[in-house]
C-alpha cells in the first residue's frame, strides 16, 4: 500500500473498544491474513489473526477498560530476542493501518485481556508483545490528545520540510496511555535519532512512531541513526 494511502488511515484512525456482531467479510479475512503474513515476514514475527473467538476478552479486566463485542484479534508475538518489542510496534501498526483502509477498527491492548485464553500457540521462545483488537467499530473513536511538537522533536541544523511532515505523523501516533514518550532529533549529518525514554511498553510506543515517521516524511528506514 502506498505511502499516501497509509497517511490516510493515519490521520482517520482511532482506537476503538466497542464492536458489533458482523464477523468479517471473506474479502476482509483473506485480506488480513495477508498482512499479517507479509509483516511476520518483512519483521521476522510469529504474529497469529484470531477470529471469532470472544474469551481472551470476556473477563474482568476487559470489561473494565470498556471492551465489549471483541472477537477478533491478532496477537503481536516473536521470538525473545533484542529489538523484538520495538519490531512489534512498527509492524503491527502497519497491521492497524491496513485494517483502518479495508473499514475495519483496532485497539492496541497491554495488560486489558487474558493470555491464558488467547486463541493461538504461543512457542517456546516466543514472547507476546501486545494484542490488537479487531473487528467492525460501533464508532470511529476520538482523536487522542498529543504532546506539542516541541516536547517530541529536536532540530540540530537546518530545519527540514519531510522531518516537519514525519512529525506531524508521529504526533497522531498511538502509545500506552497516552504518553508519547520519545524524541525524534535531526541531525545536522541529515539522520534522524529516535530516542525512547524508558518506561513500560516504550520500545512498542517507538516502534509505532517510527512507522508514522516514516510514512510522514516519506522516508525509509535508511533515515535512522
Amino acid at each position: 500500500m502506498d505511502g499516501d494511502v497509509l497517511m490516510e488511515a493515519v490521520r482517520s484512525r482511532h482506537s476503538v473498544r466497542r464492536y458489533d456482531d458482523k464477523p468479517l467479510s471473506e474479502h476482509e479475512r483473506r485480506e488480513m491474513e495477508r498482512i499479517v503474513d507479509v509483516c511476520n515476514a518483512e519483521g521476522h514475527l510469529k504474529c497469529a489473526l484470531v477470529l471469532d473467538s470472544p474469551d481472551a476478552f470476556a473477563g474482568t479486566k476487559s470489561r473494565l477498560a470498556k471492551f465489549s463485542g471483541v472477537r477478533n484479534y491478532v496477537v503481536v508475538m516473536g521470538s525473545d530476542r533484542e529489538g523484538l518489542d520495538e519490531r512489534g510496534g512498527y509492524w503491527g501498526e502497519r497491521i492497524v493501518l491496513e485494517a483502518q483502509n479495508l473499514g475495519l477498527r483496532t485497539c492496541w491492548v497491554g495488560l486489558t485481556y487474558s493470555r491464558r485464553r488467547l486463541a493461538c500457540d504461543v512457542p517456546d521462545g516466543v514472547r507476546v508483545v501486545s494484542v490488537i483488537t479487531l473487528g467492525h467499530g460501533v464508532d470511529d473513536g476520538t482523536a487522542h490528545r498529543s504532546k506539542p511538537v516541541e516536547e517530541l522533536a529536536l532540530v540540530n541544523g537546518e530545519p527540514a520540510e519531510w522531518f516537519d511532515m514525519g512529525m506531524e505523523s508521529v504526533m497522531l501516533a498511538p502509545s500506552a496511555m497516552n504518553r508519547q514518550g520519545y524524541r525524534f532529533t535531526l541531525r545536522r549529518d541529515g539522520k534522524v535519532e529516535a530516542k525512547s525514554f524508558g518506561g513500560a511498553y516504550s520500545q512498542v510506543d517507538l516502534g509505532i512512531a517510527k512507522l508514522h515517521f516514516e510514512i510522514g516524511s516519506g522516508k525509509g528506514p535508511e533515515v535512522w541513526a
